[in-house]
């Protein structure tokens, strides 16, 4: 379904590619458009060796690559060809067409994996009618990250599963009892998931708030792995470097001597990355979730049951930690905003009448599909 959006989109538009972006023909004569970065993620792919030798600035991420370099190895035997493409330094490599197509079946069954989650989700929100389960949906699968980022090889696509993954979590932990094989499985496949995508570690605040006791030595084991990968990594021989750190400041800027004006300036680069067309929507929704619930009697228009404290944590968690990241694109706001606004449309249907939660989701869902069909949108 995906794969035919991406195909019927292109023909309704003439893209002009945005910069740190390149418009490449890939497999099956497609035109595509890829992120910079993008390059050094085929490389890794091709040439796995460089995720031990320090040669890519994805270590952090190092499953990624590592999937796709085994998932291209089946491919190779019905898939050949490739294509030059030039990276961020501005040097030409090779890419082959088996490693492009691996990184596609991974965003596919990312993409499919969160759809299900966010499915069972809605599942058990019977208060959400049709069309607002329609809209959610929308707002995490018709976005610019989905429609660039599936096809162009990055980690963006996982910050789309964060959030499913985020709900579904949030939901099980404060609203059902857990078997011990559930917890369990649960933690150790967070524990691997942070090798594909870093930011995926904010799922793991969701236990620590819903029950801090019983789930924070868990949560402390799940990221314990990846804290000491590094150290296992050059225990083995291999090289490691994190030029996010080292080379960009990001987190660490906090401990510069000028921290205070480095705070105020990040903000500003952080509100100007927000995607104001989705800041718009969520206002929108708000205002008119605030006018209803006014209206129709005196009281606080925040829902304050012990599992939205888990949501609220969560979500404030999700918001410093793109601020104190120091990396400010609107790629990154777009997940975001997106769950907030479907946080918003979860209070409507809690506290507001049926006829305004559907006029509120029916406005998500148009956005939604119009900003997917017939708007550029960005990937850089």
């Amino acid at each position: 379904m995906l794969f035919l959006a991406g195909v019927l989109t292109i023909p309704l538009r003439h893209f002009i590619p945005p910069d740190c972006t390149q418009a490449v023909t890939g497999p099956f004569g497609l035109e595509l458009v890829f992120n910079c970065d993008s390059a050094q993620f085929m490389q890794d792919s091709q040439t796995p060796e460089r995720l031990v030798q320090a040669d890519t600035s994805y270590q952090d991420r190092p499953l990624y690559s590592m999937t796709s370099h085994y998932i291209s190895i089946l491919l190779g035997l019905v898939i050949s060809g490739g294509r030059s493409f030039t990276n961020s330094s501005g040097e030409i490599i090779e890419f082959r067409f088996a490693n492009l197509v691996a990184f596609w079946i991974i965003h596919l069954v990312t993409l499919l994996v969160a759809l299900y989650l966010l499915i069972h989700f809605l599942k058990q929100s019977p208060e959400l009618v049709v069309v607002s389960k329609f809209a959610i949906v929308s707002l995490f699968f018709l976005n610019d990250v989905t429609k660039g980022f599936f096809w162009t090889p990055h980690t963006q696509v996982f910050s789309i599963f964060l959030i499913a993954y985020g709900l579904f979590s949030w939901q099980k932990f404060t609203c059902v009892t857990l078997s011990i094989r559930f917890k369990i499985l649960w933690f150790f496949s967070s524990s691997l998931l942070i090798f594909f995508y870093p930011i995926l570690v904010l799922a793991l605040v969701i236990p620590v708030l819903s029950n801090f006791r019983r789930n924070t030595i868990p949560s402390v084991l799940a990221v314990l792995p990846y804290l000491i990968y590094p150290h296992i990594l050059r225990l083995a021989g291999g090289k490691y470097r994190n030029p996010q750190v080292e080379d960009f400041n990001q987190f660490v800027w906090v401990l510069d001597s000028e921290v205070l004006s480095l705070m105020t300036e990040n903000f500003k680069l952080y509100l100007i990355s927000l995607s104001f067309p989705h800041v718009i929507v969520l206002v929108s929704v708000l205002a008119l979730y605030v006018l209803a619930v006014r209206r129709k009697r005196r009281e606080s228009f925040i829902v304050n049951e012990r599992s939205y404290i888990v949501l609220y944590g969560f979500i404030l968690s999700y918001a410093l930690f793109l601020y104190f990241m120091g990396l400010y694109a609107t790629r990154l706001s777009i997940p975001f905003l997106s769950l907030m606004i479907s946080i918003m449309i979860l209070h409507i249907s809690k506290k507001c009448s049926t006829q305004i939660q559907v006029v509120a989701s029916s406005m998500c869902l148009v956005f939604a599909l119009v900003s997917f069909f017939f708007t550029q949108g960005t990937i850089s």
